[in-house]
């Protein structure tokens, strides 16, 4: 029988309906607040997005282009999902958008308040989002990384990533550098970061802070993987 070819379009189909409902609610909580932060998520959400584009990009030519193109879009697009990934799972940190404008009345309480839970889910479900599109995006990936190099290389790949990762979630929300500043400013983040490193309280919340995210994103990535390989053993079971 034909061997099945995966492929992760319907759970990107799913990411689409869950970014349908996060632009919706960030929006109606923009209007409901008056503020403009939720401008910003709107961008950070697609942010969030270029790294899996990337590895679908990486998916599709991988295999069916010739080696010299192949070659070309892992070298070229490679390096553009490898600065990228990191946006993905900073959208956990949109969390303190939760908090930051709901002001609760100190005479009832603040649970029983619709506002608050509209911001805390729309918080979660963007939260939830990044994940997933960390997660998918380092999988494929991953997956490619195995079949070429072998499956301890792969998972080193996977485990390399995941902690560069929680080091550009950092920058990004507390040094404000982006993901391009990589190739047009690098001298000033690498200052910023030694600034950062030989001061004690300052390394120690970056310590922290990035020992966090990178558990975060490694539970929920094994996760993810033992849950797609059970799918995958489930199908090559039924043929």
């Amino acid at each position: 029988m034909k061997k099945r070819i995966w492929k992760p379009y319907p759970a990107v189909h799913v990411l689409l309906a869950l970014t349908v409902f996060c632009a919706g609610t960030s929006m109606f909580l923009r209007f409901r607040t008056g503020t403009n932060v939720y401008n910003s998520l709107l961008w950070d959400i697609f942010l969030g997005w270029v790294p899996l584009m990337l590895a679908l990009i990486i998916m599709e030519v991988v295999g069916r282009a010739p080696v010299w193109a192949s070659r070309l879009t892992l070298l070229v697009v490679g390096a553009a999902w490898f600065f990228f990934l990191p946006n993905a799972s900073y959208l956990v940190t949109e969390m303190i958008h939760a908090f930051r404008y709901f002001k609760p009345n100190p005479y009832t309480t603040f649970w029983l308040h619709t506002d608050f839970w509209l911001s805390l889910i729309s918080a979660f479900a963007t939260s939830l989002l990044g994940l997933m599109l960390f997660c998918l995006s380092l999988y494929i990936v991953h997956r490619l990384l195995s079949d070429r190099i072998g499956r301890w290389y792969g998972w080193l790949g996977a485990i390399m990533m995941i902690g560069i990762s929680s080091i550009g979630i950092y920058i990004g929300r507390f040094i404000r550098w982006n993901s391009w500043d990589v190739i047009s400013d690098p001298g000033s983040i690498l200052r910023d970061m030694q600034q950062i490193v030989t001061d004690e309280r300052s390394g120690k919340f970056m310590l922290a802070f990035t020992l966090l995210i990178f558990f975060v994103q490694a539970f929920t990535y094994l996760f993810f993987h033992a849950v797609a390989a059970l799918g995958a053993s489930g199908k090559s079971e039924r043929t």
